[in-house]
């Protein structure tokens, strides 16, 4: 076993699977790893580390054979790559273990932001999408065709945001002139709102404060759309709202449940647990 105040070769080899600062020193930082890991687990948290535990590290295997091109635009999936390589390394302060969660993860993936992995939301809404989609263009026709894509001008993406995603949006947390561009639809599941901008950077500062101070989500929430970064909003995301809960086992059922979580009222249900299965075969090799 391992346990706070030890140094040496073990030490560092459990530091480096979890994916933490490798220094060889079982430190404060290393025990509150330990002890995510064993509550993510199921086990008694004791931060004592047992050497019938390590199989359990990483239990996601590392996956250099996988050729994701097959499925993401080439040019794109290097974000797919450093995104599956992220929750290797992180995926248990996550609650994502196991190759069955992976794969559901990249149905997922796949439905939101397509081969082309789309990382910022379009907002090229046409002035009858804008009326049908959005309450405050409901109530305003004549500002949907003003700022709308119709009669031969552009649409005004950033007049879009800012009113779609305005004050008035419960939920959103968009309370200044500007926020609705600021903080519109940005990462692998298009995080959007100051409120959830804010949350998933409190997250991080809990659990892995490192990511938090090189991210500086509320400054700069454009790296919520950065390639490296892309899927850390998606990792809050299924921590924050349990949808390890939902997976049990690889089924339709699990996978369905998954999707109500993420996009309750899409009709792409059937789709995603197809998309999973192909994804569990690629990254079974089969």
């Amino acid at each position: 076993m391992i346990k706070y105040g030890d140094r040496g070769a073990q030490v560092l080899r459990l530091q480096r699977l979890l994916g933490i600062k490798a220094d060889g020193i079982f430190g404060s930082e290393t025990l509150r790893h330990v002890r995510i890991f064993q509550k993510a687990h199921g086990h008694t948290v004791t931060g004592v580390f047992l050497d019938s535990q390590f199989p359990l590290v990483g239990v996601i295997p590392k996956l250099d054979h996988v050729d994701f091109s097959k499925v993401f635009n080439f040019k794109r999936v290097h974000v797919i790559e450093e995104g599956v390589d992220f929750i290797r390394r992180y995926g248990h302060l996550f609650r994502i273990t196991t190759v069955d969660q992976l794969a559901i993860i990249l149905g997922q993936v796949f439905a939101e932001v397509g081969p082309n992995v789309r990382l910022t939301e379009n907002l090229n809404y046409s002035c009858n999408a804008l009326i049908a989609l959005f309450s405050a263009y409901k109530r305003n026709r004549t500002l949907a065709h003003k700022h709308g894509r119709c009669n031969g001008h552009p649409a005004d993406r950033e007049a879009i945001a800012n009113t779609a995603y305005g004050k008035h949006r419960i939920g959103l947390g968009n309370d200044k002139p500007g926020d609705g561009w600021k903080y519109r639809g940005r990462g692998i599941i298009q995080l959007t709102g100051k409120s959830n901008y804010r949350r998933t950077d409190e997250w991080l500062k809990d659990h892995i404060p490192c990511l938090a101070y090189n991210m500086q989500i509320m400054d700069d929430p454009d790296v919520v759309a950065s390639d490296a970064y892309a899927f850390v909003s998606f990792c809050v995301y299924w921590d924050r709202y349990k949808l390890y809960k939902c997976v049990n086992g690889f089924n339709q059922s699990s996978c369905n449940k998954v999707t109500r979580k993420i996009n309750k009222h899409t009709d792409t249900y059937r789709k995603r647990w197809n998309y999973a299965q192909n994804f569990l075969a690629l990254l079974k090799g089969e």
